[in-house]
């Protein structure tokens, strides 16, 4: 990243007050983080608010030690609010308001960062850590902060995505509609239950994989299909009766496709039956 620089007059500055603050202990403040998004894909980017709260003095300058893992994140832009002016590193902020910061709080600066194309998967972390401040003659200690951001490769406004599998997905959705509604900037390759590669006109059914930058791989769940042929029809009323008398039990991505109702877990009742039934009459719909 290419750090902004503030002016040296005001970095003397800001360390002067610190320096020249007395040592008490003053009540602490804290420091919010407000994050835009909390779960991203790989090269997407987001904000993160930092904001000091609980004050009850005014703040002149602050200093805090910024936390966040670099193979995963990068730090790409950032912009001061409320009239402070900061000077900002990938480890570190400083910054000052040398006409002193209102003791109501609020944002100070708004961080972009983006998450890398080589990152891995999973809960990464960022923190604020040994936040001090210089508050009319007083140093006054921050509390630390943090948040947990999720990265994924894939996300979608339609469908259910956890962490290895695609849920909510209707019936007779074709290879295209799935990658329409997938948002990723890798490439996406479906394949049928067997490890054949699907055409994207080909219905995708439960069982299906999806495979994203040719790595990570999520189970396709199309709610109401219980063969993994993508439609909800009379084979799959069958099915789930057999599994409700316990001739025939469904298991793995068949039983969560069972769960029509969408009551989670396990459990298929009647009531996941009769939704496959109104669904083959055409009188309401699985979505």
């Amino acid at each position: 990243m290419k750090v902004k620089k503030i002016s040296i007059c005001l970095i003397i500055a800001i360390v002067m007050l610190m320096m020249l603050a007395i040592p008490v202990h003053a009540a602490g403040f804290a420091v919010g983080l407000t994050p835009s998004k909390t779960t991203l894909s790989l090269g997407s980017t987001f904000t993160v608010g930092v904001e000091i709260n609980n004050l009850s003095l005014k703040i002149e300058a602050f200093n805090a030690k910024l936390e966040y893992d670099s193979n995963i994140l990068e730090m790409v832009d950032f912009k001061e609010s409320n009239g402070w002016q900061i000077g900002i590193g990938d480890t570190h902020i400083m910054l000052g308001n040398l006409s002193g910061q209102s003791d109501e709080g609020g944002e100070i600066v708004k961080i972009t960062f983006k998450v890398k194309e080589s990152a891995t998967l999973g809960d990464t972390k960022i923190a604020i850590k040994n936040a001090m401040a210089s508050a009319s003659g007083e140093d006054v200690q921050g509390l630390d902060n943090e948040i947990t951001i999720r990265v994924k490769n894939i996300e979608s406004d339609k469908y259910d995505i956890q962490e290895d599998i695609i849920k909510n997905v209707p019936a007779d959705s074709t290879g295209t509609d799935i990658k329409n509604n997938i948002k990723t900037e890798a490439a996406i390759v479906i394949y049928d239950a067997d490890g054949n590669i699907l055409p994207d006109s080909s219905k995708v059914g439960t069982g299906c994989v999806v495979k994203v930058a040719g790595k990570d791989s999520y189970t396709v769940i199309v709610k109401g299909d219980l063969n993994g042929d993508g439609v909800v029809d009379i084979t799959d009323l069958v099915k789930i009766k057999l599994h409700l008398i316990e001739s025939k039990k469904l298991a793995g991505a068949y039983l969560e496709a069972a769960d029509t109702n969408g009551v989670g877990g396990t459990t298929i009742t009647v009531a996941d039956m009769g939704k496959i039934i109104l669904h083959i009459f055409n009188i309401e719909r699985l979505k």
